[in-house]
């Protein structure tokens, strides 16, 4: 199955990456990477499925260790 799922550097989409990505084909989106035509690349990989954790501001999971 495609999966789409956004936040992916933070505490909840770098966790559900890490149990799915063994079962599913992931697609990591994270404010922080930049994609040049991200609508091009999102309907090439065709996702069954988008799972939104991401948002902007707060605490983020990856801060923690800088």
């Amino acid at each position: 199955m495609n999966l789409l799922i956004t936040g992916t550097n933070g505490f909840l989409g770098s966790s559900l990456v890490k149990k799915l990505q063994s079962n599913h084909n992931i697609y990591k989106l994270s404010y922080r990477e930049n994609f040049p035509d991200i609508k091009t690349e999102i309907l090439k990989f065709n996702p069954d499925f988008t799972i939104h954790c991401g948002w902007h501001g707060g605490n983020n999971y990856t801060d923690a260790y800088h």
